[in-house]
């Protein structure tokens, strides 16, 4: 049996705006120091699919975007599960008022506590409610029951079934992009951390302002803070 796959970690302290920002910078100073880097191994050509993962990277749906997308979509959720409660909630009443909560016609209807069940028990409820409204129809038109309150609620449950599933999606989509964009920004911090290796080799006693150009510091409060970058222990 294969175990489960483990959800992706950032390698990386600090946020993805960050990363962005030190690929940026870093892929420039190799542009300055090409005749360098390229005695290296790191070419144009090596350098143009860094910045191709960075690219690639940087068009990634952010973090921010796909929560955002996620909230809208349980907001809709929410809003037409409230609708269709009310509208079963109607058809309950007159229920209760015509046959009595003790009574099997009555019992038909499902479980009267709406506000408490799950979204998916409560879909099944509402289906059960429209199934007994159309049924005892003509039992409940003195309470005011009309064909096109019943379809009223077929409608209303219909639109929660989809916000339940395009809550679900959204949900869905959020994880898997998340993951893909860790992997992805863990696959170009790699690489940035091999360039600024030879980069700070390159420039080891040589020229402490180039050097201090292939430093990462380990997390943003450290980039801040700090004055000498040797003390922070920097990628």
């Amino acid at each position: 049996m294969s175990s489960k796959k483990q959800m992706a970690v950032r390698d990386y302290g600090f946020s993805d705006g960050e990363l962005k920002q030190y690929a940026d910078e870093i892929i420039s100073s190799i542009k300055r120091d090409i005749v360098e880097f390229s005695e290296r191994g790191v070419t144009a050509t090596r350098l143009n699919a860094l910045q191709q993962k960075l690219a690639n990277f940087d068009e990634l749906p952010t973090d921010e975007i796909l929560e955002g997308i996620k909230i809208d979509a349980t907001q809709d959720k929410d809003a037409a599960r409230s609708n269709a409660e009310i509208a079963a909630r109607t058809i309950l009443v007159m229920a209760e008022n015509t046959f009595g909560t003790e009574s099997g016609k009555y019992k038909q209807f499902g479980d009267a506590a709406l506000s408490r069940q799950s979204d998916n028990q409560l879909y099944r409820t509402l289906k059960t409610i429209k199934t007994s409204a159309d049924k005892f129809l003509l039992d409940l038109t003195e309470e005011g029951l009309t064909q096109a309150i019943v379809d009223n609620l077929a409608k209303l449950t219909a639109l929660f079934d989809k916000t339940i599933d395009d809550q679900n999606t959204a949900i869905k989509s959020r994880d898997i992009a998340t993951e893909e964009r860790i992997e992805a920004g863990n696959a170009l911090y790699a690489d940035l951390v091999k360039v600024c290796n030879t980069g700070k080799d390159i420039w080891y006693n040589k020229n402490e302002a180039k050097y201090n150009d292939y430093v990462i510091y380990t997390t943003s409060s450290s980039k801040d803070n700090t004055t000498n970058p040797n003390d922070i222990a920097p990628v």
